[in-house]
């Protein structure tokens, strides 16, 4: 069995892969392998070394897109591809169209773990929706139980506004750069600096134990003091 899991939705994304590391056979030797630090001579030396006798390995592949090397991808790909052991292919982000194209659907399995379409919805209407509505939206996100989840999205999102707003490189679909240069043209860039710090410290804070409120209720707050409203 050839897996990919990818997704922006971390928690179910790891999750699945506790799950399918449960059914590994006992006999099956584990090998992890890093795609960023280790190098495709060292992935080519394991996959020749297995004896005859030895039963299929079962490999967790990380990392394949931090390697920058578009050759280096598709190599260790194909060299995976190629072997007779179990391989799960381990991407914590959405893959890209390139990415994709890899994978051979004929020999890899492929499993996204999305993220709720209304967290997306939440982050995008920040300032460009009344704070109401905005509220609405973050309520029925907190509905999803995932948190941290919507949390990391909401970082990203204030780091792509705050590229937009100052002119540094988008990373993001060219379809959603013009969304975000509209959106980002409500906040002022302090206000963007300020809401990332704000973020952080509320993870500090939650993951310290050291929190005086709820992520939500410190949320709230957040999304009151950017809409500049009276408490």
């Amino acid at each position: 069995m050839k897996v990919i899991l990818h997704g922006a939705n971390q928690s179910a994304l790891f999750a699945y892969e506790q799950e399918l590391a449960g059914q590994i056979p006992a006999n099956q030797q584990k090998i992890h392998f890093n795609a960023f630090k280790q190098s495709l001579e060292e992935l080519a030396d394991i996959l020749g070394s297995q004896s005859m006798f030895q039963a299929n390995r079962w490999w967790r592949i990380t990392n394949l897109e931090k390697n920058r090397s578009p050759k280096q991808r598709q190599e260790i790909v194909g060299l995976l591809a190629d072997s007779e052991d179990g391989v799960l292919v381990v991407i914590p982000a959405e893959i890209t169209p390139a990415q994709k194209r890899l994978f051979d659907p004929k020999i890899w399995q492929i499993k996204e773990f999305k993220l709720p379409k209304v967290f997306f919805q939440f982050a995008e209407a920040i300032k460009t929706k009344p704070l109401q509505q905005t509220h609405r939206l973050l309520k029925e996100s907190l509905e999803q139980k995932n948190e941290w989840e919507l949390h990391s999205l909401l970082a990203r999102q204030f780091r792509l506004l705050l590229a937009a707003k100052t002119g540094a490189p988008v990373l993001a679909p060219p379809f959603a750069t013009s969304q975000l240069s509209r959106q980002a043209r409500l906040f002022t860039e302090s206000e963007l600096i300020s809401s990332l710090h704000k973020l952080f410290d509320i993870e500090l804070a939650m993951k310290s134990g050291q929190a005086h409120l709820t992520w939500s209720q410190e949320i709230d707050r957040l999304l009151v003091k950017l809409y500049d409203e009276v408490t």
